[in-house]
């Protein structure tokens, strides 16, 4: 899949590189990826540009979890302006934390909180009744935990932290997946703050939560918590690091 495919579901060019866009239509092209390429063209054929936003999403979701942040950004982009005015709310809220966290991660902090403001702008607007059920992972607190990543790659842990706690808060309402999620970020927040403590009571919470998941991202997620854990030469983060390995296969 191409981003300038993507964008060709739109009817609208792309400004992207053919040498960076091979990046994804290399032979290592996973079976999803095809399967999402064959739905765009579905999308394309019946005029469907909601659909089509959707599967775009995906795309830039997939290429987050494979650190391919520029194609986050780009693909982000493609969807909220090639299907303008045909994406829900909660969608295009995902959209623009996505973005947030792209440009977070390269580091374009001003970027990064112009789309975290347009990612709250939208949310307020959300309606889960309207919502179609494809955004069903738009929960409540997904948004403050998405601004809590961002801003801890930004550096700014307070704020990090304060979106975190708010996120949590609303964690019950979201299924134990999610609420691994939520405390792998609190967790790694207050450990960067060097609040040890709390930060190992929260990794462990995090491992109540993640018991019998068979999940590569939350392996990933464990295994990230453990490693900002590591260095600190404590009897409680040894505790924890002993049961992560246990439980999660992490690395001693």
């Amino acid at each position: 899949m191409t981003i300038a495919r993507a964008g060709n579901c739109f009817g609208q060019p792309v400004a992207w590189s053919r040498s960076r866009a091979s990046a994804l239509t290399t032979p290592t092209v996973t079976r999803s990826q095809r399967y999402l390429f064959h739905a765009l063209r579905m999308a394309k054929a019946s005029g469907n540009l909601a659909f089509g936003g959707y599967v775009v999403a995906l795309l830039a979701n997939q290429a987050m979890s494979r650190a391919k942040y520029r194609y986050v950004i780009q693909y982000a982009e493609t969807a909220l302006r090639g299907a303008r005015g045909h994406l829900s709310p909660a969608l295009v809220t995902d959209l623009h934390t996505l973005q947030a966290k792209a440009y977070a991660r390269v580091g374009d902090r001003a970027s990064c909180h112009a789309h975290l403001r347009r990612s709250e702008t939208t949310a307020a607007q959300i309606r889960q009744g309207d919502e179609p059920p494809e955004t069903g992972y738009v929960q409540p607190g997904l948004l403050e935990c998405q601004h809590a990543e961002a801003l801890r790659r930004l550096g700014d842990l307070t704020a990090a932290q304060t979106n975190a706690e708010e996120a949590l808060r609303s964690a019950d309402t979201c299924h134990l997946r999610g609420q691994t999620h939520r405390l792998a970020t609190l967790a790694l927040i207050l450990t960067e703050r060097g609040d040890l403590d709390h930060a190992v009571i929260t990794a462990e919470t995090m491992l109540d939560r993640a018991q019998g998941m068979e999940s590569e991202r939350i392996a990933e997620r464990v295994a990230m918590v453990a490693d900002a854990l590591r260095p600190f030469e404590a009897r409680v983060v040894g505790e924890f690091l002993t049961r992560a390995h246990q439980q999660a296969r992490v690395p001693l």
